[in-house]
């Protein structure tokens, strides 16, 4: 049930990280 709730949370932090390396680049 938990693993919903864990997508919702790593998917947005691992778009972040991308746009921030685009942003440093």
């Amino acid at each position: 049930m938990n693993q919903t709730k864990t997508v919702g949370v790593v998917i947005p932090i691992y778009n972040v990280e991308k746009y921030l390396k685009e942003c440093l680049d």
